[in-house]
């Protein structure tokens, strides 16, 4: 149920939002937040700190580019997730295989931890958004971005499920499942099983895990109906399909 509605006021300079959670009384928001206006130095964070009345306390992660070396990098997704076992705020960003851990008591980044890759990873080609050049269509763009990133091994989705954190990859590779689901123990971060699956991970609550049955609606014809599996995971790599 709604309980109310929090005005906040926005900053100057835009920010493109991703994802955020509310936790410990602070607001961590994800997403490309651009710091300054200027023709050729680009300075932005892909997060930021709020605190309850909605003023910013921080701003982490702070780059400082040129402009033709940071084209269009707001069209990246970025997942923010709250662990509130570990008192623990995850960043991730989807071109990368690791996690940012921010400590909530200080609003500081307390460790960042590069997460072993799957055997079939492919990372984001270099200077993947230089292709957009010209005039900008934001209608065509979208659709051509969408197919660009099957090019390599996107993070389709990052969730907290028992004691791992879970990224969903998209995999690029010819005559293979749509996704690999990997699971990484949230005490030391390694790599604890990889489980290859059509199903596109939608998120988890409590002991279920949910999934579009046989890919993504907006382009995979197998998916042309839309069904929701439910999935339970008593182990780490069996399945009880529920």
């Amino acid at each position: 149920k709604e309980t109310g509605v929090k005005w906040i006021k926005r900053n100057r300079y835009p920010h493109f939002i991703k994802s955020g959670v509310y936790y410990n009384k602070k607001w961590f928001i994800s997403g490309d937040c651009l710091l300054n206006y200027h023709q050729e130095i680009s300075k932005k964070a892909p997060m930021v700190v709020l605190n309850n009345d909605g003023n910013r306390i921080g701003v982490l992660m702070k780059t400082v580019r040129k402009h033709e070396d940071d084209k269009k990098g707001f069209y990246r997704d970025f997942f923010t997730i709250a662990n509130k076992a570990k008192d623990e705020v995850y960043f991730i960003n989807e071109t990368q295989l690791k996690v940012t851990v921010i400590s909530p008591g200080n609003h500081k980044v307390a460790r960042t931890v590069s997460l072993k890759q799957p055997a079939f990873y492919t990372p984001m080609p270099e200077h993947f958004y230089n292709r957009i050049t010209g005039k900008i269509n934001g209608q065509i763009i979208l659709k051509n971005i969408e197919t660009w990133k099957t090019s390599y091994s996107r993070i389709t989705k990052a969730a907290l499920y028992k004691n791992y954190l879970v990224l969903q990859l998209w995999n690029c590779r010819e005559n293979s499942k749509n996704y690999g689901l990997l699971f990484y123990d949230t005490d030391t971060f390694q790599l604890k099983a990889v489980i290859p699956t059509d199903d596109l991970f939608l998120g988890a609550h409590g002991d279920k895990m949910y999934f579009f049955a046989n890919g993504n609606p907006s382009y995979h014809d197998e998916a042309t109906q839309l069904a929701i599996n439910v999935y339970t995971f008593p182990g780490p790599v069996t399945i009880a399909k529920k």
